[in-house]
């Protein structure tokens, strides 16, 4: 749902819209999409396949988000996303994998659910259950 508000834009001072998103929190940005306002909040990084795109927060068809380069089609790197829950970009790279780290709340992760840093992790947890046993 879009809803129109009485303010404009710092950036460029285009009109501001609110966007209300099943499940997640509503967004107020500009009504352009190449403003600077807008990409700041939708770019995690720097692509580690193509090394030239931007990986940028996307959504599907259906409505379901994901992480994209933005330098598709050349280069069809996709990353899947939680379905709910703000996501804030940190601007690192993952030391394992270079792909982006993003925030979730009060933690950050690797977007790369392939990961060896986000598959630690679960092995420590379960490590850590089985010597309490």
């Amino acid at each position: 749902m879009i809803q129109t508000q009485e303010t404009t834009c710092s950036v460029c001072g285009l009109p501001q819209l609110k966007v209300i998103r099943k499940g997640n929190p509503p967004q107020i940005q500009c009504i352009d999409p190449k403003c600077e306002s807008n990409t700041a909040k939708s770019t995690l990084g720097k692509c580690p396949t193509c090394g030239e795109g931007e990986i940028r927060v996307l959504f599907s068809k259906a409505g379901k988000r994901f992480a994209g380069c933005s330098n598709w089609p050349k280069c069809n790197q996709t990353y899947p996303l939680r379905p709910k829950g703000t996501i804030t970009p940190t601007k690192d790279a993952c030391q394992v994998c270079g792909a982006p780290i993003i925030g979730l709340g009060s933690y950050s992760e690797c977007i790369n659910m392939n990961c060896d840093s986000r598959k630690r992790k679960t092995s420590d947890k379960t490590q850590d259950a089985e010597k309490t046993e």
